[in-house]
Protein backbone atom coordinates (compact mmCIF):
# COMPACT_ATOMS: atom_id res chain seq x y z
CA UNK A 1 0.00 0.00 0.00
CA UNK A 2 1.15 3.59 -0.91
CA UNK A 3 0.28 6.95 0.98
CA UNK A 4 0.46 10.42 -1.10
CA UNK A 5 -1.58 13.81 -0.71
CA UNK A 6 -3.24 15.20 -3.60
CA UNK A 7 -5.02 18.52 -3.30
CA UNK A 8 -5.45 18.34 0.97
CA UNK A 9 -6.89 14.79 0.38
CA UNK A 10 -5.11 11.16 1.27
CA UNK A 11 -5.03 9.06 -1.51
CA UNK A 12 -4.30 5.28 -1.06
CA UNK A 13 -3.61 2.96 -3.68
CA UNK A 14 -4.17 -0.66 -2.85
CA UNK A 15 -2.05 -3.16 -5.09
CA UNK A 16 -4.48 -6.13 -5.08
CA UNK A 17 -3.23 -9.10 -7.51
CA UNK A 18 -2.00 -6.96 -10.37
CA UNK A 19 -5.02 -4.82 -10.50
CA UNK A 20 -5.02 -1.46 -8.69
CA UNK A 21 -8.05 0.02 -6.59
CA UNK A 22 -8.18 3.85 -5.60
CA UNK A 23 -9.91 5.37 -2.97
CA UNK A 24 -9.64 8.91 -1.91
CA UNK A 25 -10.06 9.82 1.60
CA UNK A 26 -10.70 13.12 2.72
CA UNK A 27 -10.35 14.21 6.80
CA UNK A 28 -11.79 17.03 8.10
CA UNK A 29 -11.21 19.15 11.60
CA UNK A 30 -13.70 18.24 14.65
CA UNK A 31 -14.08 19.46 17.60
CA UNK A 32 -14.08 17.62 20.96
CA UNK A 33 -14.96 18.68 24.65
CA UNK A 34 -14.06 16.25 27.05
CA UNK A 35 -15.17 15.78 30.53
CA UNK A 36 -13.04 17.61 33.65
CA UNK A 37 -11.51 15.18 35.71
CA UNK A 38 -11.28 16.61 38.95
CA UNK A 39 -9.19 13.03 40.36
CA UNK A 40 -6.39 13.63 41.57
CA UNK A 41 -3.29 11.84 42.55
CA UNK A 42 -2.71 10.84 45.86
CA UNK A 43 0.50 12.59 47.58
CA UNK A 44 3.43 10.45 48.52
CA UNK A 45 7.12 9.75 46.89
CA UNK A 46 7.15 10.31 43.48
CA UNK A 47 3.85 11.66 42.98
CA UNK A 48 5.45 15.45 41.78
CA UNK A 49 6.88 13.21 38.79
CA UNK A 50 4.12 10.84 38.06
CA UNK A 51 2.10 14.37 37.63
CA UNK A 52 4.58 16.13 35.64
CA UNK A 53 5.30 13.25 33.59
CA UNK A 54 2.12 11.08 33.07
CA UNK A 55 -0.63 13.59 33.41
CA UNK A 56 -0.01 14.88 30.24
CA UNK A 57 -1.21 12.15 28.65
CA UNK A 58 -3.22 10.23 31.07
CA UNK A 59 -5.84 11.48 33.55
CA UNK A 60 -5.39 10.56 37.31
CA UNK A 61 -8.48 9.07 36.82
CA UNK A 62 -7.22 6.73 34.42
CA UNK A 63 -3.35 6.33 36.39
CA UNK A 64 -5.41 4.99 39.31
CA UNK A 65 -7.80 2.57 37.17
CA UNK A 66 -5.00 0.47 35.99
CA UNK A 67 -5.16 -3.33 36.70
CA UNK A 68 -2.92 -4.54 39.48
CA UNK A 69 1.04 -4.78 38.38
CA UNK A 70 3.42 -6.12 39.73
CA UNK A 71 6.92 -3.63 39.98
CA UNK A 72 8.17 -5.28 36.69
CA UNK A 73 5.15 -4.65 34.62
CA UNK A 74 5.13 -1.09 35.50
CA UNK A 75 8.70 -0.67 34.76
CA UNK A 76 8.26 -2.08 31.65
CA UNK A 77 4.72 0.40 31.01
CA UNK A 78 6.76 3.01 32.17
CA UNK A 79 10.30 2.41 29.95
CA UNK A 80 7.41 1.43 26.85
CA UNK A 81 6.47 4.86 27.22
CA UNK A 82 9.22 6.46 27.39
CA UNK A 83 11.02 4.56 24.57
CA UNK A 84 8.26 4.43 22.25
CA UNK A 85 6.07 6.78 22.65
CA UNK A 86 8.32 9.49 23.67
CA UNK A 87 7.32 10.11 27.35
CA UNK A 88 9.05 13.16 29.23
CA UNK A 89 10.54 10.72 31.59
CA UNK A 90 14.13 10.68 32.69
CA UNK A 91 15.86 7.56 33.18
CA UNK A 92 16.98 8.50 36.85
CA UNK A 93 13.31 8.90 37.69
CA UNK A 94 12.04 5.88 36.41
CA UNK A 95 12.17 3.84 39.44
CA UNK A 96 10.85 6.46 40.99
CA UNK A 97 7.48 6.60 39.25
CA UNK A 98 7.58 3.01 38.92
CA UNK A 99 7.57 2.67 42.93
CA UNK A 100 4.57 5.47 43.04
CA UNK A 101 2.36 2.73 40.90
CA UNK A 102 2.89 0.21 42.62
CA UNK A 103 2.27 1.54 46.05
CA UNK A 104 -0.77 3.77 44.78
CA UNK A 105 -1.65 1.07 42.53
CA UNK A 106 -1.85 -1.75 45.58
CA UNK A 107 -3.93 0.57 47.65
CA UNK A 108 -6.35 1.70 45.38
CA UNK A 109 -7.05 -2.11 44.00
CA UNK A 110 -7.19 -3.13 47.89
Amino acid sequence: MRAFVRSGALVMILLLGGCQARKEIAFSDVSVTLPDDTTTLPQGPGADLVTTSCTACHSPAMILTQPRLTPAQWKATVEKMQKVFKAPVADKDVPAIVDYLVATNEAVTK
